[in-house]
């Protein structure tokens, strides 16, 4: 799931040009969470394919590295989206997309009905 997501974030830019740092930092982001993603399926694979009892050693350290990458990974992005989410340029830019967003309803009277 990670991996198919982390590849189809490499090609959505959310606003902007695909030149401007703030799309090229996300985009480096999402590139090495796809091959971060890779290395960690790759791992996974390899330790179930690995005989316990024959190769405890390269067994343990497949799965050792695997969760390792994960979490050390996992751990980066959660800095960065946090970052992003605190960051007072997201709290203005989140302020001005609130405050220049209009809607225009018709209200129309209310048909009343008397029973009798």
């Amino acid at each position: 799931g990670a991996t198919v997501t982390s590849a189809a974030s490499v090609f959505c830019i959310k606003e902007g040009t695909v030149w401007s740092t703030k799309n090229l930092k996300w985009m480096m982001l999402s590139g090495v969470s796809f091959g971060t993603s890779l290395i960690s399926i790759i791992l996974q694979r390899g330790y179930e394919g690995v005989d316990e009892e024959k190769a405890y050693g390269l067994s343990f350290c497949m799965w050792f590295m695997s969760k390792s990458l994960q979490t050390f990974w996992g751990c980066i992005l959660g800095m960065f989206l946090g970052s992003a989410f605190t960051s007072p340029q997201a709290a203005v830019s989140a302020a001005a997309a609130s405050t220049t967003t209009t809607t225009t309803s018709t209200v129309y009277p209310r048909a009343t009905a008397t029973v009798y």
